[in-house]
């Protein structure tokens, strides 16, 4: 869905290396950005450190692609929203605010994103996780039962036995 591209350029001693992510879909830029460094400088450690910048913002929790997703999560009608949209909009609801409400929100996101995709592991483990954050934090009220809490951990891990997010939330479900 998303294509990276980039460049080297070299004049004299300096070296700058382009990235930009884009929009498969739509062709559209979603994020770029640009390293200069000496020629002196440049080895595998800088080659590595760079390619780590990039992987940082563009990927995982909260980079340039989730943020994205949410974006387009929250535009969709009803009728279009999948599985996942459901799972990004429910990040989105507790990526500030921690409320009773926005817990509920949230969970109901997840809750029907795994009745839209019920083989999806990361919607019960999301679901799972948030209903722990909830009940540790006191900001879920009332908060999930744990027999619950643990049921979706561990049918997320059976679902998807390498996602060690997974693993990680049975046992603070647990």
């Amino acid at each position: 869905r998303y294509v990276l591209e980039g460049s080297v350029k070299r004049s004299g001693d300096d070296v700058r290396v382009n990235a930009n992510l884009a929009d498969a879909q739509t062709g559209i830029s979603i994020w770029s950005e640009q390293f200069d460094r000496k020629m002196t400088d440049i080895d595998f450690l800088v080659q590595d450190k760079i390619v780590g910048r990039i992987v940082a913002k563009i990927a995982g929790g909260y980079g340039v692609i989730e943020a994205t997703e949410v974006k387009s999560a929250r535009r969709k009608s009803p009728e279009q929203v999948s599985a996942y949209d459901l799972f990004q909009r429910a990040h989105a609801f507790l990526q500030w605010d921690w409320t009773p409400e926005n817990f509920g929100t949230a969970r109901a996101a997840l809750k029907e994103a795994i009745a839209k995709d019920p083989s999806d592991p990361k919607a019960r483990r999301e679901w799972a996780w948030f209903s722990v954050l909830g009940w540790v934090f006191g900001v879920d009220y009332p908060p999930v039962p744990q027999k619950e809490i643990v049921t979706q951990a561990i049918k997320a891990v059976q679902l998807d036995p390498a996602d060690a997010g997974a693993h990680k939330v049975a046992a603070f479900a647990y």
